[in-house]
């Protein structure tokens, strides 16, 4: 832990990897293959989580309004940026979930877990805009077996499992590159790599929701009641406040609203 430390790593990835070690070394010590716990003492690192990165107005606009690298990876980021979906609300969608104009968000997909509610068990309503209409059918066109129950995202490798989370970051930069928000390389042996910005701003796909989230009240369009009903916040007072939201807003209304905030 403390060489990882001295040579840059975080106190979350550390801490994780302890974690790891401390399920192994547990397990041992049941079937007395160990005689002790020698994690039991051993105190996390101390880790400063960094806040995630939002796009600008400017960068939700260009993006939107750009040439998609992708069908997948393009709506997979409009899932995100304009539904503020999760990574794993996104990973868990299937065709049936689909219903003209709005999405019956009611799974998550996470790795070792497979397919569960989404966080928390809050199933919720999401509507989308034709821009994401548009996207769905891209990917429509290209998808060999779009039944109701395949996943929209499903793995070409292994069909019947959607695809696997590296594919949403790669998504994610390449869509960022497009908006010339660079991802770090090296472009020869005797030149310096470019520094990476999307890595010195934290955009990462969960930005995508920070960013549905905190544009969409500063836009002022949408309520705080229809931002919670949509996005479902995660903290206690939040969920209190909001619990009935669902029960009493009107989502086609409320689908019309997002297309003015960006301009549609």
């Amino acid at each position: 832990m403390a060489w990882a430390s001295e040579n840059g790593v975080s106190g979350r990835t550390i801490n994780s990897a302890l974690s790891t070690m401390r399920v192994a070394v547990h397990y041992a010590v049941d079937r007395e293959e160990l005689d002790r716990d020698p994690f039991r003492n051993v105190k996390e690192s101390a880790d400063s989580p960094k806040e995630k990165g939002v796009l600008s107005f400017d960068e939700r606009a260009k993006l939107i309004n750009s040439e998609p690298t992708a069908p997948h990876s393009r709506l997979a980021v409009l899932l995100g940026l304009l539904c503020g979906m999760r990574r794993g609300e996104v990973r868990g969608l299937k065709w049936s979930d689909i219903d003209n104009g709005l999405i019956n968000l009611t799974h998550n997909f996470v790795n070792m877990e497979g397919l569960k509610k989404p966080k928390r068990g809050k199933e919720r309503v999401v509507p989308y805009l034709d821009i994401v209409e548009k996207a769905f059918e891209e990917v429509r066109k290209i998808t060999l077996h779009p039944a109701p129950d395949n996943y929209v995202f499903e793995s070409i490798e292994r069909p019947g499992t959607p695809m696997g989370e590296t594919f949403f970051r790669n998504a994610l930069r390449r869509e960022l590159e497009g908006l010339g928000i660079s991802n770090g390389k090296k472009t020869s042996k005797n030149t310096p790599a470019i520094p990476s910005e999307q890595k010195k701003r934290n955009l990462t796909f969960h930005s995508l929701r920070h960013t549905f989230i905190t544009l969409g009240r500063l836009d002022g369009v949408l309520s705080d009641l229809e931002i919670q009903a949509v996005a479902r916040h995660s903290t206690r007072r939040m969920m209190e406040h909001y619990s009935h939201a669902e029960k009493v807003i009107d989502f086609r209304t409320m689908r019309e609203k997002m297309g003015k905030v960006v301009g549609m």
